[in-house]
């Protein structure tokens, strides 16, 4: 089965499947000095531009610098926070795998995500609009680069190889 949205294409066979991604707003936010992102519902992606920032999670805490990314899934429920002397900046939204992706963890950090993928750091910290992208092909192109980006990023480091399929953490075998 092949699912084309413009340019952007998704293949799914009985043995695999390559992630495809969703995403309807993307909006940057400042929070000021010992101010929290409370858990919105459904799945949340947050990049880390400026400042020092805590992840909150039952899992644990993680504290994220400038350049790292975090997606969390829909059942995870999270609360971003600032220290009580410094703001930071965030780029935020609701990036979501529109087909199934097995064996993400959830938080999936990607430290230095703006260093293995400069472009799309880049792209979303300068995205246009000041606020939210409409849910339109725009975002739904972000979307599908965001996520591409952030699983190859995790993948990396997790020692799989992007070239042979049968290493991805994603393929059903």
């Amino acid at each position: 089965m092949t699912r084309s949205v413009g340019t952007v294409r998704a293949a799914a066979t009985a043995t695999s499947v390559e992630p495809a991604w969703e995403m309807s707003n993307l909006e940057r936010v400042t929070l000021s000095a010992g101010a929290s992102l409370q858990h919105r519902p459904g799945p949340g992606w947050a990049f880390v531009v400026a400042g020092q920032v805590r992840l909150e999670t039952a899992a644990g805490d993680e504290g994220l610098a400038p350049g790292d990314a975090v997606l969390v899934d829909a059942r995870t429920a999270y609360r971003i926070t600032t220290p009580e002397t410094e703001p930071a900046t965030l780029v935020i939204a609701d990036l979501r795998p529109s087909v199934p992706v097995p064996r993400l963890p959830s938080p999936l950090v990607v430290r230095g995500f703006a260093t293995a993928s400069p472009g799309v750091a880049a792209l979303v910290t300068m995205c246009p609009l000041q606020t939210e992208c409409p849910p339109d092909l725009f975002a739904a192109s972000y979307g599908n680069l965001i996520g591409a980006a952030m699983v190859a990023a995790w993948a990396a480091s997790q020692g799989h190889d992007r070239a042979d399929r049968s290493s991805r953490p994603w393929s059903r075998r």
